[in-house]
């Protein structure tokens, strides 16, 4: 399955109920037994663990700081994220977040130049 020297970092995307976590979870365990080290990671509770270090207490709220504060939260994940070294990385996040001025992109430009993935995967699907 996975014959790669140099670790994979895949970005999974979909809305809410579509079934990432259970793929990636089944994917994951294939991959452990083919004893290659593999880690996943919701960039949500990334950025939710760097918040709680100001005061934030759920996922909810972040969505209710400031742009430019979330923007901040994303790069310190991305970062977080850009230094793993599993053989596998699989970082689950929405493509979109609803925000008090609106959608903001979960993935913008910068956030992907840090994290450099080697993979995108986008599951669409009826929740």
């Amino acid at each position: 399955m996975l014959g790669l020297v140099d670790s994979k970092k895949i970005v999974i995307v979909g809305i809410p109920g579509v079934g990432k976590s259970s793929l990636v979870k089944r994917v994951a365990e294939l991959i452990r037994q083919k004893n290659k080290s593999v880690s996943v990671h919701s960039y949500g509770t990334e950025m939710l663990e760097e918040a709680k270090k100001i005061g934030v207490k759920d996922r909810d709220e972040l969505r209710t700081l400031p742009v430019e504060k979330q923007k901040e939260l994303q790069k310190t994940a991305a970062e977080m994220l850009s230094n793993l070294t599993d053989d596998v990385i699989f970082i689950d996040t929405h493509a979109f977040i609803s925000t008090k001025a609106g959608f903001y992109p979960g993935l913008p430009n910068y956030v992907i130049q840090i994290i450099e993935p080697t993979n995108f995967i986008a599951i669409t699907a009826s929740p």
